[in-house]
C-alpha cells in the first residue's frame, strides 16, 4: 500500500553457548573498561535475557561459563582489577572526586577495598602525598562546578558557605575544603600543588 512502512520482525536471538558469550564478553572489554565483578554482571544480564527466549539454557551450566571465562581472561591480562582501579582513580581523581568518593564507586563496581586503597596510595605517592592529592582533587572540583577562587570575585563572597558546603557534600575534609574556597586566587591555590598544570581536568 502506497505510504505504508513494512516492519521487519526482529529475528529471536540464538540460543547462548560459551562460544557466543566469548564473543560477547571480547566485544564489551573492546569498549569498556571493567572490572571483574563488573563483567560477571553484564554477562548474567545477558544469560538471564537470552534465557527469556530460550527456558531451556541452564543457568548454573551458563554461570560457569562467566567463571571459566574471567578465569581465561585474567590469566591473560585481559582483564584486571589493579589495573582497572588504577585507571579509575586517575580518572575520577582528574574529575575531582574525593578518596571517601572513589572507594564508594569502585566497591560498588566489585573491586576489592585493598586493591582501590593500593590504587590511591600509589597516586598519592606521584602527587607527593594524601593532603596534595585530595587538594588536587577539590581544586578540580571547583574549577569544573566554578566554586570558591573561580566563581566572579564580585559575587564569591556570597557563595562562599555554599561552596564550603558542596565540597563537605563530595566527601573532602574541612580542612580541604577551606583551603580552596578561602584561597585568594587562584594562582595562591595553584601554588599549593606540585605539577598542577598536569593535574587540570582533561578537556
Amino acid at each position: 500500500m502506497p505510504g505504508s512502512h513494512s516492519r521487519k520482525t526482529k529475528p529471536l536471538p540464538t540460543i547462548l553457548t560459551p562460544e557466543k558469550l566469548e564473543r560477547q564478553a571480547l566485544h564489551y572489554l573492546e569498549r569498556f573498561a571493567t572490572s571483574t565483578e563488573g563483567l560477571r554482571r553484564v554477562l548474567r544480564r545477558k544469560i538471564l535475557l537470552n534465557q527469556r527466549f530460550h527456558p531451556e539454557l541452564d543457568n548454573a551450566q551458563a554461570f560457569l561459563w562467566i567463571e571459566d571465562l574471567i578465569y581465561r581472561f585474567s590469566r591473560s591480562g585481559l582483564i584486571s582489577d589493579e589495573s582497572y582501579a588504577e585507571g579509575r582513580v586517575a580518572a575520577r581523581r582528574r574529575r575531582g572526586d574525593s578518596a571517601k568518593l572513589i572507594r564508594e564507586r569502585l566497591r560498588s563496581k566489585g573491586v576489592p577495598l585493598p586493591l582501590i586503597e593500593a590504587a590511591l596510595a600509589d597516586h598519592a605517592e606521584d602527587m607527593g602525598s594524601d593532603t596534595i592529592a585530595e587538594l588536587a582533587s577539590a581544586v578540580n572540583l571547583a574549577r569544573r562546578r566554578r566554586l570558591g577562587p573561580f566563581r566572579d570575585p564580585s559575587v564569591r563572597m556570597d557563595y562562599s558557605r555554599r561552596d564550603l558546603s558542596a565540597l563537605a557534600r563530595a566527601g573532602f575534609s574541612a580542612k580541604i575544603a577551606r583551603m580552596v574556597i578561602e584561597a585568594t586566587d587562584i594562582t595562591a591555590l595553584e601554588n599549593l600543588i606540585p605539577h598542577a598544570s598536569s593535574f587540570k581536568e582533561a578537556p
